[in-house]
């Protein structure tokens, strides 16, 4: 489909391209000529930025809560309709009046096609078990769809790109690599895991239950354990504080990723309030993440970066793990030298927060049809020129 749009682009940019280059040729020679393609490429890459308007199946930059779109679910409690972020991603937001509350969700089906998890890998050697890195830079360095902080971890705390090493609490997997053992018992930190195998069969156990982890390819863990078969787990009362979380549908086909933010607008939630908005969303079991300070719900930006859902009261911090979904198989190695903190490189990201752009890059349509506009237009250039000089080369 990006096809349809660009080819007009295309076009457009050769034409005007080619009639400046014969305008200022014939006035000013080859500088002439290469002052009209320097203007022809910068019009051209303005007028893409300006017009990206063209579909993207990553973005949803323009999703904003909508009272018109809202469902009333409970007494001064709303949620906006399920917003297509990404193929098998849906968004949308849930705000209750008293308390103040606003709760960012992201709903995925497991069942999507071509969709995969993806944890915190092990640092290998290094200090701890993993090396910490914010959910924002999580998701821009292993070009992921979207990201949420998951498990407890210790020492706390850095933030921004401060690196350290983590040792986490709970059970740990990544690609089916073991990063961090199975907690002492359901009540301690980390006591609760979501385990996904590689064909997206999800669950949600204590570490009790757990016995048999050489089928899960990706486990997250945190605590206490919300939600099961349907019924909230916690008791009422309790501090109200952002909130991480993530819960499963009764069939086990959509996984949700959700924060409840703490701001000037959202009071933040207390275990009770958080396992009832993932009922609302369409929960059936639910357990807690690591939260707080640490609770961050990121998504991929269409632009390159990434958009940090909920506002945070703080710079974003640094995390110990982080859990991901992304489409097919292109992301970072194995081994990400992000994990090694002796690497030498570590490109700059920069985080934002409150939903707007993080680490924007120049991408998109102007990446791969702004430059096939200049190859293409410098054909007839060159050729143009050849014969300026041809006719200016004095008769033997």
């Amino acid at each position: 489909m990006a096809g349809i749009f660009i080819a007009p682009i295309l076009m457009v940019s050769m034409v005007s391209m080619v009639r400046r280059g014969v305008f200022w040729g014939r006035r000013f020679g080859p500088w002439g000529v290469a002052a009209a393609a320097a203007m022809t490429v910068a019009s051209s890459a303005s007028a893409q930025f300006r017009d990206a308007g063209i579909p993207n199946r990553t973005t949803d930059a323009g999703f904003e809560f909508d009272p018109s779109r809202a469902v009333e679910v409970e007494d001064g409690i709303r949620i906006n309709g399920w917003f297509d972020a990404h193929g098998g991603i849906d968004r949308t937001e849930g705000r209750s009046e008293n308390p103040e509350q606003i709760a960012h969700v992201l709903r995925i089906d497991l069942q999507s096609r071509g969709l995969k998890f993806l944890s915190t890998s092990s640092n290998e050697d290094f200090d701890g078990e993993t090396t910490s890195q914010t959910t924002a830079d999580f998701l821009n360095r292993q070009n992921l769809q979207a990201a949420i902080n998951a498990n407890p971890y210790d020492p706390c705390c850095s933030f921004g790109m401060e690196r350290e090493g983590k040792n986490l609490e709970g059970l740990a997997i990544s690609r089916g690599v073991l990063v961090s053992d199975v907690a002492e018992s359901a009540s301690a930190p980390g006591g609760v895991s979501l385990l996904i195998s590689s064909d997206n069969q999800a669950r949600i156990e204590n570490a009790e239950e757990i016995s048999d982890v050489s089928n899960v390819w990706t486990a997250v863990s945190g605590g206490p354990l919300l939600l099961k078969e349907g019924e909230i787990k916690v008791e009422e009362g309790g501090g109200r504080e952002a909130r991480s979380a993530v819960g499963l549908s009764s069939d086990q086909r959509y996984l949700f990723m959700m924060v409840i933010e703490r701001s000037n607008d959202s009071d933040g939630a207390s275990d009770y309030e958080t396992a009832r908005w993932l009922q609302r969303f369409g929960a059936s079991e639910g357990l807690a993440l690591d939260s707080g300070d640490s609770s961050t719900l990121v998504m991929e930006h269409e632009h390159g970066g990434s958009d940090v859902l909920n506002s945070l009261t703080s710079q974003e911090r640094s995390h110990g793990n982080n859990l991901g979904v992304f489409e097919g198989s292109e992301t970072a190695s194995a081994f990400d030298p992000f994990q090694n903190p002796a690497s030498s490189t570590f490109p700059t990201t920069t985080t934002s927060r409150g939903g707007t752009t993080s680490g924007c890059s120049i991408s998109g349509p102007w990446t791969a049809g702004g430059a096939s506009a200049l190859v293409i237009a410098l054909v007839p250039l060159v050729a143009f020129m050849r014969r300026r000089f041809a006719a200016r080369r004095p008769l033997d």
